[in-house]
């Protein structure tokens, strides 16, 4: 299971979108950094120095701000704690682990999932197939055992290419007919 767009939202982006009159335009440069920080390849600090750069915001202030941004989807949390009595929850998220450590501490998330995969940790991201094989090796199930859920078209793409079943995510509603659909239910 994914993180931004499916747990929480996508602070980034919707910060991005209020921020960045251009976004349009800009969206590439802004992708790039994303993976680049995801992967490990640009430290946190990098990053927001780069996104201050582009959008003359001061460095101090965009963290802040992206985290006001996050909300977690509360009820899909209730559907986990109902799954996880049946089932192991993984998390795969592309993701910078400095912020990702201060959400998860806040909200007190990590009791929901038995494996958590941060990008930047492994040095892995979606839609590698090494980040899904990777995961399923610390959930210790095969991919004919799991199931994975993205909010990102071309994750769900990945994930089925290597014969892992994905969904992807619309909304709550949505999530548990598709799971259902396939045999999973509480």
């Amino acid at each position: 299971m994914d993180f931004a767009g499916v747990i929480g939202v996508d602070g980034y982006w919707v910060w991005l979108r209020e921020n960045v009159p251009n976004i349009e335009e800009k969206r590439p440069f802004f992708q790039k950094i994303s993976e680049e920080v995801d992967k490990g390849i640009i430290t946190n600090k990098e990053f927001v120095e780069q996104i201050a750069r582009e959008t003359k915001k001061d460095v101090n202030i965009i963290w802040p701000q992206i985290f006001q941004k996050i909300a977690i989807n509360t009820a899909l949390l209730e559907y986990i704690t109902q799954l996880k009595t049946l089932y192991k929850i993984g998390l795969l998220t592309n993701y910078t682990y400095e912020w990702f450590d201060e959400i998860f501490q806040k909200h007190n998330l990590t009791p929901y999932f038995d494996q958590i995969l941060i990008s930047s940790r492994y040095k892995l991201i979606k839609p590698e197939p090494e980040a899904f094989l990777k995961i399923l090796e610390l959930l210790q199930v095969t991919k004919e055992e799991a199931v994975f859920i993205d909010d990102r078209q071309g994750h769900v793409d990945a994930s089925n290419t290597i014969g892992l079943k994905a969904f992807l995510f619309a909304d709550n509603a949505k999530l548990k007919q598709d799971l259902e659909s396939y045999g999973i239910k509480v």
